[in-house]
């Protein structure tokens, strides 16, 4: 996909169980204009790749992480710096982000109209608080 689709601006991997980095890199590296990713549910899925979407694709509105349960908070707070257009952002059960990706989140991207954090069981009112003192 990424060699043949360099136009491509929206990726729906979700729940594809035999992805890991090298996939996701790839299409950061070649389709540089993504706005869209979906990557809930890869598990093999680490900070790598998300880091090179984050590099690669300034972009990027939305993105779907849910159950990538390698993430920590490193791949969010780089996603918060480099797509500062971000919009929608879903990191349910993402369990080792902490309150600095999510208060990086609200901090750097103020087009931020959906966010999920279900079952971020170390989030805490901190995180939440810095969202809501963004909110207008």
């Amino acid at each position: 996909v990424a060699d043949k689709c360099p136009d491509l601006v929206r990726l729906n991997v979700m729940c594809c169980d035999k992805l890991t980095d090298a996939a996701i890199v790839a299409v950061a590296e070649k389709c540089t204009n993504l706005a869209k990713l979906n990557a809930g549910g890869l598990h093999n899925l680490t900070d790598a790749a998300i880091v090179a979407v984050a590099d690669k694709c300034p972009d990027l509105v939305r993105l779907n992480v849910m159950c990538c349960d390698k993430l920590t908070d490193a791949a969010i707070v780089a996603v918060a710096e480099k797509c500062t257009n971000l919009a929608e952002l879903d990191v349910t059960r993402c369990r080792k982000l902490r309150d600095v990706a999510i208060v990086a989140v609200a901090n750097n991207c103020p087009n931020l109209t959906t966010l999920v954090i279900a079952y971020c069981d170390i989030v805490t009112d901190t995180a939440i608080i810095a969202v809501a003192d963004k909110c207008p």
